[in-house]
């Protein structure tokens, strides 16, 4: 009997011990194939030259502009005030989505909660293209004997705000088009096109990945190449008469890029009195672009 009642518990044990079955395991997913360069897109807030904006003035002159297509807007639970009463009209004219939300939720769209005033809006930027797409208009229009309008290279201006006043002064000009690399330059954010006043939402941005390869693509079109410096220069007023051309702004602190410089054909000059020597990016962008509209007015 005894032995009998340690045979039955030596097998409840060994059942009891019984390792449980082990489930196969799951098949990993292959991962994703590595984005190329090409595919990123050019800056976070763009998507497919979908912007996302804020700032009270920013929207309303954005909402005002005909050519812009907004897609949502976004307001603040205590946004108020007569511009917000504006903006909220116009919304309701075109029948725009709006969604309100709470600072903070706000804050998450626009980057910027110590700056959007309350308020965010999507928009479509229409001009926004590539530089590929602008290359092939400008062959057929060369090709044609058409005459072009000035076109601003940037090389490396890192400021969001700088950009923005760029943006707004070169527009303001009748440039043809502004080329924006995605490398060593500020991106087309909700800061640069606050620092605008929503202009550049209408601006003829050009998309590429660098500096140095528009200035070569622009090249191979026969298209000059003209920089600016303070020495060793040509005075831009009385040296230089061409009215045209690509013209590149270089970084803020540095100048021109070493290898976007090879590239340049002509160097340019602001003749500065006052001790004063070199202006802001902006305010020299302004100077040039302008100098340059004089000179089609006159020639026209």
């Amino acid at each position: 009997m005894k032995q009998n009642k340690r045979r039955e518990r030596s097998q409840r044990s060994r059942v009891g011990s019984a390792r449980p079955e082990r489930r196969p395991r799951r098949a990993q997913p292959e991962p994703a194939p590595a984005r190329s360069a090409d595919s990123r897109p050019s800056n976070p807030f763009e998507r497919g030259g979908r912007v996302t904006l804020y700032g009270r003035k920013p929207v309303l002159e954005a909402l005002q502009d005909p050519s812009i297509m907004p897609q949502k807007l976004f307001l603040a639970h205590r946004a108020e005030g007569s511009i917000i009463r504006e903006i909220t009209q116009l919304a309701d004219s075109v029948g725009l989505p709006v969604e309100r939300m709470s600072a903070l939720e706000l804050s998450r769209i626009s980057k910027q909660g110590k700056q959007d005033q309350g308020v965010a809006l999507d928009v479509q930027a229409p001009h926004y293209q590539s530089l590929n797409e602008a290359l092939e208009l400008l062959g057929d229009r060369l090709k044609s004997g058409a005459q072009l309008r000035p076109i601003f290279l940037l090389d490396g201006v890192q400021t969001p705000a700088n950009l923005g006043m760029i943006l707004r002064s070169l527009c303001a000009a009748g440039v043809e088009g502004v080329i924006l690399p995605r490398r060593g330059c500020a991106p087309l954010n909700p800061l640069a096109v606050k620092a605008s006043a929503g202009v550049a939402l209408k601006a003829p941005v050009w998309s590429c990945e660098t500096a140095l390869e528009a200035a070569e693509a622009l090249r191979a079109l026969g298209l000059p190449l003209f920089g600016l410096r303070g020495e060793e220069a040509r005075c831009l007023y009385t040296e230089l008469t061409e009215a045209s051309g690509v013209w590149v702004l270089g970084n803020e602190s540095e100048g021109v890029s070493a290898e976007v410089s090879a590239q340049v054909t002509a160097w340019a000059s602001i003749p500065m009195t006052g001790g004063v020597e070199s202006l802001n990016a902006a305010v020299a962008a302004s100077v040039v672009a302008f100098e340059l509209t004089r000179r089609s007015l006159l020639k026209a």
